[in-house]
C-alpha cells in the first residue's frame, strides 16, 4: 500500500530519528498495516520485538513483518522470562488451575458443583490478573493487598462466599509453588514473570499495539524487556481505553510515556472504516478524528417507537449488531428476537456463568415464578444498600445490571421454576451463531459490522460514574467504541420499544 501522509510521517520518525515513537491511532485507522510499514523501514537486524496480544495477531504479523524480526505474544514473552528465571524447562499445563481447584476442594472435603468450581477457578485468575500475592510468599511484593476486602471484591461478580474465596486463595498458593517447579498455566506466564523476578530478554526496539489496554503487570514486563536504553514504539488510542474492569490501566499510555523523557508523538487519525456521519459525531470526544475522503456519508438515525428490524431496513438481520452498555437490555432483546424467529448470538459466556452462579445463590431449584421475582428484588435491594453505604459506584451499577438480567431472563423465558431459569441462562449464552449479534460495548471492541444499533444510548454515561472523572472518561470512551463499530449505518434505539408479535 502507498502510505498516507500520516503514515509517511510515522515512517520517517521510525526510520530517521532515534527517540521513542508514540502513535495515537484512532478507531479503524489501519494500526496493523501501519505497524507492518514501521517494521519495513527499519534496518535489517535492528533487534526488534513486536508484541502481539494473542496468537491470531502474532500469526498475522509473522506473515507481514520482515523475517528478521522477533514477534511474540505477551504471554510468550512471559514464558521465556520465567523459564530463564528458574532455569528449568517449563511445562505449560492448560488444565493446571482447574486441577488445583479440584484438589483443593477435595482436600477440604467439599464437593463443589460445576458452577462453584468454575467460580473458584475464575477467582484465582482474577487475583493473578490484579497482581495479588498471598502473604505465604513474602519474598515478592504484590500490587494489591492479600486481605478480605480485596478477595471479596474479586469474588463479587460470581457471587462467591468467603468459603469459596478461601479455596481460591489456597489454590493460588499451590499454583505459585508449582510454577517454581516449572509447571505453569497461561496466567502464570504473565503473573510469575512480572512479580517473581522473571529474567526478560532485552530488545533495543519494541513495538506495542493496543497500548491503552496494557495492565500494570504488562507495564512491568515491557519495562524489563526494554531495559534502560531500549526504544519503545507504541501504538494505541487512549480514547478506546475501556477495560479498566479487566485489569487494564486507564492511564496505560501515560505510564508508558513516563518510561522515557522524550517522545515523538504522531497522529493516525484518518479512519477507513467509519462513514463520515459517524466520524462527525465523535468530534466532541475525539477532535482529531477524520474520515478518509473515499468513505461514504453513511447514515445515522433514531429508531421510532415500536421499531423492529424490518422497519429499520435491516431485513433478516445479517450484518447487524445490537450493542449496549449493559447486559440487561440485551437479554430482553434476545428473547424478543427469538420469539420473532430471528436467530441471535450473545457474546460473553463468562457473563452467563456469573448470572447462573448468582441465580443459584439466591433462588432455589424448586422456586416458582413469584418467589423468584421476590428473591431477585430482595437481593437487589440488599446489595444496592450495602454499596450505597460504601459509596461503591461500580458495585451499584453491577448490582442493577445483574438484577435486571435475571429479571429479563425470568420474564422473557417465562421459566416456571428455578431449575428451568438456570437452564434458560445456560442456553442463552451458549448460542454460537445467529443473524444478529448482541454484545456489550466492551466486548465489541476490535469488531465491526455494516449496521450497528446502539441500544439505550441514554445509559451512557452511567449515573454511577458522574462523581468520578476517571470513570466518566471510560464511559465516554465506551460510547466512542460502540459507535465506531459501524461501517455503514448507525442507529439508536430503546430496547423496551422493540415491537414483536
Amino acid at each position: 500500500m502507498t502510505p498516507t501522509p500520516q503514515q509517511e510521517a510515522i515512517l520517517s520518525a521510525v526510520r530517521d530519528e532515534t527517540d521513542p515513537v508514540l502513535v495515537r491511532a484512532r478507531a479503524g485507522t489501519g494500526k496493523t498495516t501501519t505497524l507492518t510499514m514501521m517494521a519495513g523501514v527499519m534496518p535489517s537486524g535492528s533487534n526488534l520485538l513486536a508484541l502481539a496480544f494473542n496468537v491470531k495477531i502474532k500469526k498475522e504479523l509473522e506473515k507481514r513483518f520482515p523475517d528478521w524480526t522477533q514477534i511474540m505474544t505477551i504471554n510468550g514473552l512471559g514464558h521465556r522470562a520465567w523459564g530463564r528465571a528458574i532455569g528449568k524447562r517449563l511445562i505449560l499445563d492448560e488444565k493446571k488451575l482447574g486441577r488445583l481447584v479440584t484438589a483443593t476442594c477435595r482436600e477440604a472435603g467439599f464437593n463443589a458443583d460445576g458452577d462453584q468450581w468454575a467460580a473458584i477457578r475464575w477467582a484465582v485468575s482474577q487475583a493473578m490478573l490484579q497482581g495479588l500475592i498471598p502473604s505465604h510468599y513474602p519474598q515478592a511484593t504484590g500490587l494489591v493487598p492479600d486481605d478480605e476486602p480485596t478477595w471479596a471484591a474479586i469474588g463479587e461478580p460470581m457471587a462467591m462466599t468467603p468459603a469459596l474465596l478461601g479455596f481460591a486463595r489456597k489454590a493460588l498458593i499451590e499454583s505459585i509453588r508449582e510454577a517454581f517447579a516449572g509447571n505453569i498455566s497461561f496466567d502464570d506466564q504473565i503473573y510469575m514473570s512480572a512479580l517473581f523476578n522473571g529474567v526478560f530478554p532485552r530488545f533495543q526496539n519494541v513495538m506495542v499495539d493496543e497500548a491503552q489496554d496494557l495492565s500494570r503487570l504488562n507495564h512491568i514486563m515491557l519495562k524489563k524487556t526494554l531495559g534502560p536504553d531500549g526504544r519503545p514504539m507504541v501504538v494505541g488510542d487512549e480514547c478506546q481505553s475501556v477495560y479498566a474492569f479487566r485489569g487494564a490501566d486507564h492511564e496505560s499510555m501515560n505510564l508508558i510515556k513516563a518510561m522515557r523523557p522524550s517522545w515523538i508523538e504522531l497522529p493516525l487519525s484518518v479512519t477507513f472504516r467509519c462513514p463520515r456521519i459517524v466520524v462527525d459525531r465523535q468530534h466532541a470526544h475525539v477532535p482529531d478524528y477524520e474520515a478518509h475522503e473515499s468513505n461514504p456519508l453513511g447514515s445515522f438515525s433514531v429508531a421510532p417507537p415500536k421499531w423492529d428490524l424490518a422497519k429499520l431496513g435491516c431485513n433478516s438481520g445479517h450484518g447487524v449488531a445490537m450493542l449496549c452498555r449493559n447486559n440487561a437490555p440485551l437479554v430482553t432483546i434476545a428473547f424478543k428476537l427469538i420469539r420473532d424467529g430471528i436467530g441471535c448470538h450473545m457474546i460473553g459466556r463468562d457473563i452467563g456463568k456469573g448470572l447462573k452462579a448468582l441465580a443459584k445463590k439466591i433462588i432455589k431449584p424448586e422456586d416458582m415464578a413469584p418467589a423468584m421475582a421476590t428473591a431477585i428484588a430482595e437481593w437487589r435491594d440488599r446489595e444496592f444498600s450495602i454499596a450505597q453505604v460504601k459509596d461503591d459506584q461500580a458495585k451499584m451499577d453491577r448490582v442493577e445490571d445483574q438484577a435486571g438480567c435475571l429479571t429479563a431472563v425470568l420474564e422473557g423465558s417465562q421459566a416456571k421454576s428455578g431449575q428451568s431459569l438456570f437452564e434458560e441462562i445456560e442456553i442463552l449464552f451458549s448460542k454460537e451463531s445467529g443473524a444478529v449479534t448482541l454484545s456489550t460495548g466492551h466486548r465489541a471492541k476490535g469488531l465491526e459490522w455494516p449496521i450497528v444499533i446502539h441500544l439505550d444510548p441514554w445509559r451512557i454515561p452511567s449515573k454511577f460514574a458522574l462523581k468520578n472523572p476517571a470513570a466518566l472518561r471510560q464511559e465516554m470512551n465506551l460510547r466512542y467504541v460502540i459507535e465506531t463499530r459501524a461501517q455503514r449505518s448507525l442507529l439508536e434505539a430503546n430496547a423496551e420499544e422493540y415491537a414483536n408479535a
